[in-house]
């Protein structure tokens, strides 16, 4: 089989982006939203360390913490769960990098169950299926672990991270208010 005939067998079996529309609810369009999210700024925090010139650009490496925290707590709110108990919860949160000393892993692992998050959300968003908040709330603690691990390993707080995401956001959005024009023009980057 060549590339041309798998691409047809992938046009007639990838669903309808209408149906895929019809199909969602707001909260299923809001774990999604968030879910993306996180695995964009994960990704983001992941760059900051792994291709760093010489020393990691703390100030980057805490904005883009800063942004998966908004996005963890955007899936929290979006299913419903207490804050507090999930952080209490996520310091004994299983992690694949469990074991290992070196940040790398950690760094590593980060992204794995990062797309578990959004591997439990699409299942939901694409194909109708009921959250199975047990595995969602596993691997959110466990990326939810992993960014405090990670941050502290870079002496940032959790506050640290939160106040710059604030911060960032202040400047975007006036009065913290969402706006498709004010995610447009990023003010911040400006």
């Amino acid at each position: 089989m060549n590339l041309q005939e798998y691409s047809n067998i992938v046009r007639g079996l990838a669903k309808d982006p209408a149906q895929i529309i019809d199909d969602s609810s707001p909260g299923v369009v809001h774990l999604l939203h968030m879910a993306v999210g996180l695995a964009g700024e994960v990704a983001e925090a992941q760059e900051c360390i792994w291709f760093a010139k010489e020393e990691i650009d703390m100030a980057h490496l805490k904005e883009e913490l800063g942004d998966s925290m908004f996005y963890i707590v955007g899936i929290i709110n979006g299913i419903g769960w207490s804050h507090e108990d999930l952080l209490e919860k996520s310091k004994t949160a299983y992690t694949m990098s469990d074991g290992h000393a070196d940040i790398s892993y950690d760094v590593a692992s980060i992204g794995i169950h990062c797309g578990n998050v959004l591997d439990a959300v699409k299942k939901a968003a694409i194909y109708g299926q009921d959250i199975n908040e047990d595995r969602l709330q596993q691997e959110l603690l466990a990326v939810l672990r992993l960014v405090v691990l990670i941050a502290e390993a870079s002496n940032i707080t959790v506050d640290d991270m939160i106040g710059a995401n604030v911060a960032k956001l202040s400047k975007r959005y006036p009065n913290l208010t969402y706006s498709n024009a004010a995610a447009k023009e990023r003010a911040d980057k400006q």
